[in-house]
């Protein structure tokens, strides 16, 4: 961690009006606080403090993001909040000079302002209207606490592509998404190893004229792909689909304590082959969503550009016999429109549709299918003495099993769930 003295007298300076742009101090009161300020600069991973010591200052992002860290009781480490550009942390050290409830790290290169106790008592002293400024932050956040506000998460604005073997192709993942993402009409920029020798002021500059940056990982410049790993708010690591997992040597030190949302795209060569079970990448890789790419499929690409900036569409299907066939109505209605489907959801009648779409069955190939398991026949006459279900459910099985096969529920190729009673 690095330190300066900063002199922010409302100048206008860079520092001063990124501190205060998403109000947690105004230029007013930061004006207030004047000499007492420390610009600090601190790399991704480093610690700004840690539980229990001496709370004594606080600190405004000016750029970057700080994850606030708690250790849970089996021992482990969870992020329970993130302090993005414009945010503080630390303001009850400059009230009781207790010590801290939770550990602070740096989750990206970030840039601080420090303010502590000894100035702000020295400041205190001479225009005790400064406390005003540090009362009403106060208020603002217990307000907050006791009204939470219902949010929608935020899109990441920071994307990292990072391979996860040598022989994926993930540069073109990331210059086929970076084409999509500008073709939806997002400012978007891809940087490579090529901008590795450039300040974090640079960075910060290319994120902040952008709605999304894209950080193309390097496996063979470590220090590139760290900072990539550091500057992203999301991670999407690229393998191939056919591949058995194994850390790869530049995320050795790095894939296990991530301190931010990943996903997993695993490519495939062509068509629709090489679908296979997915939970062992689970198992080793801190994945949320796992995502199917084939190579030259344009459908593929744009459903990962929707996750990508929070706009994907998701289709839910509700229960019942009849109302099951009424969804083949609507998911038609939806392809006609051209509106895309990325995940779907269902319940009963309701989470079979829903397979079929997941596995991009068209529009008859899904009514002849139906038609004949559950019109021609009768699925659910194998009555039984009803003390859990009035049906066994054998036959309905059979028919399930005779138009899926053995394919699992993570092997389709868009993302899907099923309930069922």
């Amino acid at each position: 961690m690095f330190e300066q003295n900063t002199f922010v007298e409302g100048d206008g300076s860079g520092s001063f009006t990124a501190a205060s742009r998403s109000g947690a101090f105004d230029e007013l009161s930061l004006s207030a606080f004047g000499a007492g300020l420390k610009r600090i600069f601190l790399p991704g991973g480093q610690i700004l403090f840690r539980e229990k010591e001496v709370a004594d200052s606080l600190y405004t992002v000016i750029s970057g993001c700080l994850g606030v860290v708690v250790r849970s009781n089996d021992g482990h480490d969870v992020l329970v909040a993130r302090i993005p550009a414009g945010e503080t942390v630390g303001e009850m050290g400059l009230l009781d000079g207790g010590t801290r409830s939770a550990t602070v790290e740096a989750l990206r290169d970030t840039e601080l302002l420090k303010f502590d106790k000894a100035s702000y008592e020295d400041r205190l002293l001479r225009d005790p209207r400064s406390m005003h400024a540090l009362i009403s932050l106060l208020v603002r956040r217990l307000r907050k606490t006791t009204h939470p506000e219902n949010r929608t998460t935020l899109p990441s604005r920071t994307i990292a592509v990072v391979p996860l073997a040598l022989d994926v192709d993930h540069r073109r993942v990331a210059n086929d998404l970076h084409k999509q993402l500008s073709g939806d009409g997002q400012r978007t920029v891809l940087l490579d190893c090529m901008s590795a020798d450039h300040p974090t002021g640079w960075f910060h500059a290319a994120e902040a004229g952008n709605d999304i940056t894209l950080y193309c990982a390097e496996p063979t410049n470590q220090q590139w792909t760290n900072l990539c790993l550091r500057q992203a708010d999301r991670v999407l690591f690229v393998a191939p689909a056919l591949s058995a997992f194994a850390t790869p040597p530049w995320l050795t030190s790095q894939i296990q304590p991530l301190r931010r949302p990943a996903d997993l795209i695993l490519l495939h060569d062509r068509g629709r082959s090489g679908l296979q079970p997915t939970t062992h990448w689970r198992k080793h890789a801190p994945v949320d969503l796992i995502c199917h790419v084939r190579t030259g499929n344009a459908n593929d690409i744009a459903r990962l550009a929707r996750f990508v900036r929070g706009a994907a569409n998701t289709l839910v299907l509700s229960a019942g016999g009849a109302r099951g066939f009424a969804h083949l109505g609507v998911i038609r209605a939806l392809r006609e429109a051209h509106v895309p489907i990325d995940l779907i959801g269902g319940c009963s009648m309701g989470s079979i549709v829903g397979a079929a779409v997941a596995l991009e069955w068209d529009d008859s190939e899904i009514k002849e299918r139906l038609r004949d398991a559950f019109v021609n026949t009768n699925p659910v006459n194998d009555y039984t003495f009803p003390f859990l279900s009035l049906i066994k459910g054998s036959k309905v099985a059979r028919l399930l099993e005779q138009n899926f096969g053995g394919v699992r529920i993570d092997e389709q190729w868009r993302p899907f769930f099923c309930v069922s009673t």
